[in-house]
């Protein structure tokens, strides 16, 4: 359990602590995460919050995954959009898969997809990565985290 604290509280100090570089950005361009998880005291588990503005609604694709990027620590691809499915590829996962536990992961994966979601056209998100110990490739919806936890 206080493993599973910890890596909540990594992720959420990491999403809250981490700005962009104004180099980076476009004027009034995001300085934070969009979505966050939080601790649910009613269900007793994780639950998402929006944290987002007005200005974030219309953000394209490529401007949500530099977001998270910046956020989470990772290295998210476009892979390409078909029929509401965002293609995106994790490069060098093993953050995401071996070391964050199966609540981190989870979670990670979770804000990942209420994030790019955020995009009109975007319906699902079809996540590859290499497999690992707590989290695996695949398509994933908003439904499959609000279910999950």
């Amino acid at each position: 359990m206080w493993h599973s604290t910890k890596i909540y509280l990594f992720v959420v100090l990491s999403l809250w602590c981490s700005l962009f570089a104004k180099a980076d950005r476009p004027k009034n361009f995001p300085s934070t995460s969009i979505w966050t998880s939080v601790w649910d005291t009613e269900v007793n588990d994780v639950a998402f919050k929006k944290v987002g503005n007005k200005l974030q609604e219309n953000l394209t694709v490529e401007e949500l995954v530099l977001i998270l990027n910046k956020t989470l620590f990772l290295d998210i691809e476009v892979v390409g959009l078909e029929s509401e499915t965002l293609k995106i590829k994790i490069n060098d996962s093993e953050t995401l898969t071996e070391h964050m536990g199966s609540s981190g992961a989870k979670t990670c994966l979770g804000i990942i997809t209420f994030t790019l979601t955020e995009n009109s056209q975007v319906k699902m998100v079809d996540m590859d990565f290499e497999y690992g110990s707590h989290a695996s490739p695949g398509v994933y919806s908003r439904i499959n985290f609000i279910q999950a936890f």
